[in-house]
């Protein structure tokens, strides 16, 4: 049997892909994937190992490509039994814009006072008298995480 993704990610404590499956290789070509459609931002084919105008993976892992100056939310998509998982990723740009409208946050709701943070920037999240923050921020691949 072989594990795919053949390897995962963590990034800010999250799994990419969430899961890994065990499959015998004869069954690769059986149960191939439809590439993902439709994302915003996305190149042209999606997936790194594609080539121009093909709709299905040739193999068993898809990694996402986006356009210039803009990052996938996965590193890897994994094809397992004919469905990829996850089933499909986001194209954003790499920087982060800091929360607003947050309950009982400071007026600016990150102590480094920026609106927005660079790839692997951190928010050291601050709050109103009183209150206490849960949790401090980093910018990854376009997205905060605590």
């Amino acid at each position: 049997l072989v594990a795919f993704p053949s390897s995962l990610d963590c990034f800010a404590g999250f799994w990419s892909p969430p899961s890994f499956s065990c499959f015998q290789p004869e069954e690769e070509k059986a149960l191939a994937c439809a590439a993902p459609r439709g994302v915003v931002g996305a190149a042209d084919p999606p997936c790194s190992e594609m080539s121009p105008g093909d709709t299905e993976l040739d193999g068993p892992l898809c990694t996402p490509a986006c356009a210039s100056n803009l990052l996938a939310s996965e590193t890897v998509l994994a094809c397992t039994a004919g469905h990829l998982q996850p089933f499909t990723f986001q194209c954003r740009k790499p920087q982060c814009t800091v929360p607003a409208d947050i309950a009982h946050a400071s007026d600016s709701p990150c102590l480094e006072g920026a609106l927005e943070l660079q790839p692997g920037g951190q928010c050291t999240a601050t709050c109103q008298e009183g209150f206490r923050p849960t949790s401090n921020l980093t910018c990854l691949r376009g997205a905060l995480f605590p």
